[in-house]
């Protein structure tokens, strides 16, 4: 990921975090620090955390959350992504009954 990327994740992981940093951005930023992956040094790092127990789940989420911050990050980059987008905003326009709204979006 480039910079940018990772700081996007890490703004994108932190608007549901109350306070402090998410299981996700700790095993994040710590992926990220090594050279090479190594679970085992993670597991230690890691060994009082809860999320440790369901450690395949947390990094499978993480796997996810960091897709979808990638999607929103470039979501503006293509114009493909844009139309389908807009299209999917008119989709959501018609089932609502707002097809005025919807005829709007399309000019």
């Amino acid at each position: 990921m480039t910079r940018a990327e990772k700081r996007y994740f890490k703004l994108y992981t932190s608007r549901h975090v109350v306070s402090g940093k998410s299981n996700y951005q700790l095993l994040f930023d710590a992926i990220a620090r090594m050279q090479d992956y190594d679970e085992d040094a993670l597991l230690k790092k890691f060994a009082g955390e809860a999320f440790t127990k369901r450690f395949a789940i947390t990094k499978r989420r993480l796997y996810e959350t960091i897709l979808h911050s990638l999607d929103a990050f470039h979501a503006e980059s293509s114009t493909d992504a844009r139309l389908r987008r807009m299209l999917h905003q008119v989709e959501l326009l018609h089932q609502r009954a707002l097809y005025d709204d919807a005829r709007k979006m399309l000019r």
